[in-house]
């Protein structure tokens, strides 16, 4: 099970014969740590926006609506490994798609290229904001690329705290938004402009050797780093 810890198991298998002595056999199984980033989502629409426009998408949530469900727009992210996770999000460029204008290129006045994210796991306290306070601090795209379909910019990680750390079967609330300048109206896409970026961050139960209960963000909780009992964590 993805619960359990990952690591060495030892068997110990005992063989007797009625009215003979016993022999014993040991076995070992190593389970390797593995991560599995799922989304419930395919695409990203931000609707109509304006020029010098700050727009949020949907709101996401803490439910997984199936895996890359196309007609899901409230998006979340889970964990179907063993171990845990933090995330990274790169953002490539928006180019202007409407005709005539559909240029080949995608310069600056044909291009969305400022963004923002949010994420966080188990409760609205724990979603945390990257890029979002100003134009100057949001998160871009590769502004020195005029390719079409665009190449990524460079990765934008949240934070190592466990409220940001998908344990096995955690679901994560994410949220993406655009910041426009001056730019011609019309039609803006990315094929493939959002990529969810997955590292390990070991603060769940089965990276620390004990048993994961997948009740997240609940308060009643204590830290990772407290053990409830010997045999049996619970992460917040």
């Amino acid at each position: 099970s993805k619960h359990q810890p990952y690591g060495t198991y030892r068997i110990t298998l005992t063989a007797a014969a009625a009215g003979g002595g016993a022999e014993v056999q040991t076995f070992y199984i190593n389970v390797l740590p593995f991560s599995n980033l799922e989304k419930d989502f395919t695409a990203v629409n931000f609707g109509s926006v304006g020029p010098n426009t700050h727009s949020i998408t949907g709101t996401g949530n803490f439910f997984f609506d199936g895996a890359n469900n196309a007609a899901n727009n409230k998006y979340s992210v889970r964990n179907t490994g063993n171990a845990g996770i933090a995330l990274g999000v790169k953002f490539a460029s928006m180019c202007l798609s409407t005709l005539p204008d559909n240029a080949v290129s995608c310069t600056d006045n044909k291009r969305i290229d400022h963004f923002d994210a949010r994420f966080g796991v188990g409760l609205p306290a724990n979603v945390q904001s990257i890029g979002k306070l100003s134009f100057l601090e949001a998160l871009e795209s590769d502004l020195n690329a005029t390719a079409k379909p665009a190449p990524f910019g460079q990765e934008y990680r949240f934070d190592n705290d466990y409220k940001r750390t998908l344990c096995p079967n955690d679901v994560g609330k994410m949220e993406f938004a655009v910041w426009t300048e001056n730019i011609q109206a019309g039609i803006y896409a990315a094929t493939n402009g959002i990529q969810l970026v997955a590292r390990p961050n070991p603060l769940c139960a089965t990276d620390l050797g004990s048993v994961y209960v997948a009740n997240r963000g609940l308060p009643q909780f204590g830290d990772p780093a407290t053990p409830i009992s010997t045999t049996h964590w619970l992460v917040p």
